[in-house]
């Protein structure tokens, strides 16, 4: 008995010890994603000028609601459900109906958002670009690969996704063609470079495969995610609103520099929940796994 107790105990340990060796792994890609889009942020305020980026973030806080409608809390609903289907067509099928699910919500949010944005003087050519970077980020695949135990690839590319906005922020500054709406489409540019990388990795990982959606898988997605998507929106007000406000009665100098100093803190608040990403597609597991012992247990199946 003492030596089952030590072997528990020593597995626990060394459970623990891996646990946080790939956090911090995951914490050093995602401080080097974080300090280039900051490097990003400084440089476009710089570049633009205070009221100028004031305008590109008042537009941008005000575009993110186009992701959150499109992922609807879906993301964390599809790890849990990923990780508790075997590896082959059932998993390709979630995949599948998220991407139709966010699709289906973030494209008419699009639409809203970008007329209102049309609208808005501040915003003007602006619209087209800030909508298309969210509907991108509305389609991540972050939680394809962190059931796939493959959570420090996607924040390396992340992390690459940055470097290279920085790379061609470079590029067009050079150029001279500077303007919050070209900085947009730089934005847009490095983040469908990224979203390609997860598909073509999804693709040949076999995690996504072509097919019909299944309507019956986004209905449910939809039923299950809607608490959480009430939990994101509540976050995300808290979040962009001030950014919203300033923009609407203050001058443009002023939100700039706020959007700048939240992006920070909520960038520095983000490397606690990274551990997060690791565990929780274990606990799916545990939880299948714990469903099946009790059944054997109740029907006396060997």
């Amino acid at each position: 008995l003492d030596a089952s107790v030590d072997c528990e105990t020593a597995r626990a340990r060394l459970a623990a010890w891996a646990l946080g060796v790939r956090t911090t792994a995951l914490v050093a890609l995602q401080l080097v994603g974080y300090a280039a889009f900051l490097v990003f942020q400084l440089g476009a305020a710089s570049t633009l000028g205070a009221a100028r980026y004031g305008a590109l973030a008042h537009a941008l806080a005000f575009g993110s609601f186009v992701a959150l409608a499109g992922v609807f809390g879906s993301d964390r609903v599809l790890v849990r459900e990923l990780a508790q289907q075997p590896i082959g067509a059932a998993r390709a099928a979630w995949v599948r109906a998220a991407l139709a699910q966010r699709a289906l919500l973030a494209f008419p949010a699009a639409v809203l958002v970008g007329g209102v944005l049309a609208r808005t003087a501040s915003a003007t050519g602006l619209a087209l670009p800030v909508v298309a970077f969210y509907v991108l980020q509305a389609l991540d695949l972050a939680s394809v690969f962190d059931t796939g135990r493959s959570a420090w690839l996607h924040v390396a590319g992340f992390a690459a996704r940055n470097v290279l906005l920085l790379a061609l922020f470079g590029v067009a500054t050079a150029s001279g063609a500077i303007s919050p709406a070209s900085v947009a489409w730089v934005m847009v540019f490095a983040n469908a470079a990224f979203w390609s990388l997860q598909v073509v990795l999804a693709v040949r990982r076999g995690w996504l495969v072509a097919g019909r959606a299944d309507w019956s898988l986004v209905a449910r997605l939809l039923r299950l995610s809607w608490p959480l998507a009430l939990a994101g929106a509540a976050v995300q007000l808290y979040q962009q609103l001030p950014i919203l406000i300033l923009g609407w009665v203050e001058a443009g100098a002023t939100t700039g520099r706020y959007a700048i100093a939240s992006q920070l803190v909520f960038a520095l608040l983000g490397l606690v929940g990274l551990a997060y990403r690791l565990i929780l597609p274990e606990l799916a597991v545990l939880a299948r796994e714990s469903r099946a012992e009790a059944w054997r247990r109740t029907w006396s199946v060997s």
